[in-house]
C-alpha cells in the first residue's frame, strides 16, 4: 500500500498553514485524506494503511525531520524516535528508565 515518492515536496493547490498551527493533530485534519485503503499525506503523497503510521510519518517527515536522536548508551545517532526506540529495545533491553525525549541532538 505504501506509495513512495522521490521527495516530500508539497502537492500543488494546498493552502499554506501558519507555523504555529503545525501539529500532528492539525496536519491529520488538514493535510491527510482518508480512503477505503488507508490514509494519504496530501503534502507529499505517501500512503499508509494505519492512522498511527500516518501520525508517525507526519511527525518524522514533516514536523521533526531536522531532529536527530542519540542513544545515551552507545552514542549512535538515529533519524527519529521510533528508530531509537527500536535500537534501545534490540540492543539495550536491560536498561530501564531511559527518556527518549531527552535524547535529542541537533
Amino acid at each position: 500500500m505504501r506509495a513512495k515518492r522521490d521527495s516530500c515536496l508539497p502537492i500543488s493547490g494546498l493552502e499554506p498553514i501558519e507555523q504555529e498551527q503545525w501539529s500532528v493533530s492539525n496536519l491529520m485534519k488538514d493535510r491527510v485524506a482518508t480512503t477505503e485503503k488507508g490514509f494519504i499525506c496530501l503534502i507529499c503523497g505517501s500512503s499508509v494503511v494505519h492512522e498511527a503510521s500516518m501520525r508517525r510519518h507526519l511527525s518524522d517527515i514533516h514536523l521533526h525531520s531536522h531532529l536527530r536522536y542519540r542513544c545515551p548508551l552507545c552514542k549512535k545517532i538515529y533519524k527519529n524516535k521510533n528508530s531509537l526506540a527500536n535500537h534501545l529495545y534490540s540492543y539495550h533491553k536491560d536498561v530501564k528508565g531511559l527518556d527518549i525525549n531527552k535524547c535529542i541532538c541537533r
